[in-house]
């Protein structure tokens, strides 16, 4: 096979006929769904159910007051509110107006005064040019006029109309995270969402008696489409659970799965290794009415389907369940699925795709190692992105580059990495470019040049993180610890290893460009020696001392983090620990100990030995006012 040429895989099936024309069709069709359920759950005692009737009532005020303000088909609005239901409201409302709705879910920021979240924010309204922002959280952002839910539903003076649509009208813009330093809109067209909802309900045999369940932030397109939208399509009832809260006890997810008699849900891959089904359940569970749990939104593993399957398996849980599905935000969600992650081949622990939807064609441009980028094109592919942007998502031939490095088998395809420089880490994607500015302007003074590179690994699918920095010797510790608290604290987890080198260590190209690809040959084939972290005994008086409290801080720490080997010095974070574990890991703590910590503790105190002796210290500071859940850089893919 000649080095750049493009195979087509595979074909799905023609596009079916399709139940809807228009986005809005989902919710203005009559008939006796329409008293069907739609269950929102935010905090703990923030619960609103309601019937799709009652949605369609408060969206219709809500597209009237929108259209009153001269908002309609061609402008944009941005929806970032809290509370699912009045998020589910907003956006509706907006659809129905014929303005092109912008999800934003405040999850995918952390603290709302952080830097990086009005920055996102600040180049989303550059790029898109909103008229207005439905926010309850978000002060003014720039010029744009803020709109909150209680005004948005107002009873209005006139009643809303439908406007003219055609098949190229954008329904909603959905943002990518953003990987390459800027956020790219993406227009999801009446044409696009349409082929995209009928591939899916013929490659699944879902029913109107489906029951969805969906705890991923809606500004993710899988959650938006496919976990939002699709049950709609199926005229089925779904539950919207905040993503922090099942974050906060992954468990929930599964009991408020049996509690809802759930049928349908998805996450990915992280969250499958996540859940413990060893915290003791409030009520009998049952599981067995579970038909699929999608994974996707990162490379899918056998370890964490097995390990998921093998904790639930006794309520009830079919163990062929996890499907994998593959998609973009280009594409409005994924796009291949596959029936069962157990029969699928796979390359090491790392589970094959599947199969294209309906409408779809997946290719490859192969390499001469036989390695290949998979391309995708379709119904369901955006042809380009919003705001001006000079790149197109497709080639001339109408394929979508993917960036995603596939290994072909006979007739078996795996992603096994990304080509581009991009570090995926609990679903969120992100450009070694954006990890290296973000360090180097927090540690100027300390650090003249940190280089990140992406060590694959095939076998766990689990990509690590290594990173090269150039520093003055006396200061490699101090460098360490910083640059480990600048990771934590923007993207939400820290480096897999540290490598110092010197400037001239570090490869080039004969215009300057580093040699990323040299750089990891070096370190793998031992030119290269990671740093050590020196280590921190305690004395002995402080470890007896809390010796009790440290033995039960550790069985925490193993059971969160899935390893039994685990000491009372190993740093959590490069124990394999993220954002995504700490708000479990904290509440587990506030059970057990009947104290409050926040994630800056363990940020600052990492092994169990020192965030004991930080908890329980005698004169330990209750000035901290950090709130765990805004502390979470959690997920956008």
């Amino acid at each position: 096979m000649s080095e750049s040429q493009t195979v087509v895989l595979r074909r799905g099936k023609p596009t079916p006929p399709s139940a809807i024309r228009f986005a809005r069709d989902l919710l203005l069709r009559e008939g006796a769904w329409q008293e069907r359920t739609l269950i929102c759950l935010s905090e703990p005692q923030d619960c609103v159910e309601m019937t799709y009737r009652e949605l369609r009532e408060n969206a219709e005020k809500a597209a009237a007051n929108l259209q009153a303000m001269g908002i309609g088909c061609g402008d944009s609005v941005c929806v970032s509110v809290c509370n699912r239901a009045s998020f589910l409201t907003a956006f509706w409302g907006v659809v129905l107006s014929g303005a092109e709705a912008i999800p934003i879910e405040r999850t995918a920021f952390g603290r709302p005064k952080e830097e990086a979240a009005w920055s996102r924010i600040a180049s989303i309204q550059r790029i898109a040019q909103p008229k207005v922002m439905i926010t309850d959280w978000l002060e003014q952002v720039g010029s744009v006029p803020i709109l909150t839910s209680e005004q948005l539903t107002a009873q209005p003076a006139q009643a809303w109309n439908a406007q003219p649509l055609d098949d190229d009208h954008v329904m909603m813009i959905l943002f990518t995270s953003g990987s390459t330093g800027q956020p790219k809109g993406v227009p999801i067209t009446e044409r696009m969402l349409r082929a995209n909802l009928a591939g899916h309900a013929a490659a699944f045999p879902f029913t109107d008696e489906d029951i969805f369940l969906n705890w991923m932030p809606l500004d993710h397109s899988a959650a938006m489409v496919q976990a939002h939208l699709l049950p709609v399509y199926m005229q089925s009832a779904q539950i919207q659970i905040s993503t922090n809260r099942i974050l906060s006890e992954p468990a929930q997810w599964m009991q408020l799965a049996s509690a809802y008699q759930v049928t349908i849900s998805w996450a990915p891959n992280f969250a499958y290794e996540l859940t413990d089904a060893n915290i003791k359940p409030l009520r009998p569970l049952d599981l067995s009415r579970i038909r699929c749990l999608f994974s996707a939104g990162e490379t899918v593993t056998r370890t964490a389907c097995e390990y998921f399957v093998q904790q639930w398996a006794p309520f009830g849980l079919q163990d062929d369940v996890i499907h994998v599905g593959w998609g973009m935000t280009e594409t409005a969600g994924y796009m291949l699925t596959s029936r069962g992650w157990k029969h699928n081949a796979s390359v090491g622990s790392i589970c094959s795709t599947g199969e294209p939807i309906a409408g779809v064609e997946v290719g490859v441009q192969y390499r001469e190692d036989g390695y290949g980028e998979l391309l995708v094109r379709g119904d369901t592919v955006a042809q380009t992105y919003v705001g001006g942007c000079d790149e197109m998502c497709c080639d001339a031939d109408g394929w979508l580059h993917s960036g995603d490095e596939i290994f072909v088998q006979g007739d078996t395809f795996v992603i096994v990495g990304r080509q581009k420089d991009i570090f995926i880490r609990n679903g969120r994607n992100i450009s070694c470019a954006e990890m290296e500015a973000c360090v180097l302007q927090e540690l100027s003074g300390d650090c003249a040049k940190v280089v990140c590179v992406v060590l694959p690994d095939t076998h766990s699918g689990r990509d690590k993180l290594a990173v090269f920095a150039v520093c003055d010797p006396q200061n490699q510790a101090a460098c360490s610890e910083q640059l480990h608290r600048v990771l934590i604290a923007h993207f939400g987890f820290s480096y897999d290893v540290l490598i110092f080198v010197s400037p001239e260590q570090i490869p080039r190209t004969s215009v300057g460009k580093i040699r990323r690809k040299t750089l990891r040959q070096l370190l793998e084939s031992g030119a290269l020696t990671p740093y050590r972290e020196p280590e921190m005994q305690p004395c002995a008086n402080e470890f007896q001392e809390h010796k009790q409290h440290i033995e039960k801080m550790l069985a925490l720490w193993q059971t969160v983090l899935h390893n039994t080997q685990l000491t009372e010095q190993d740093n959590f974070f490069f124990s394999g620990g993220s954002s995504a574990q700490i708000p479990r890991l904290l509440a587990m703590i506030a059970d057990a100990f009947g104290r409050t910590i926040h994630a800056t503790d363990i940020l600052n105190a990492p092994t169990v030995v020192r965030l004991v002796k930080e908890v329980f210290a005698e004169q330990k500071e209750e000035n901290q006012t950090d709130d765990v859940l805004e502390d979470i850089d959690i997920l956008d893919i």
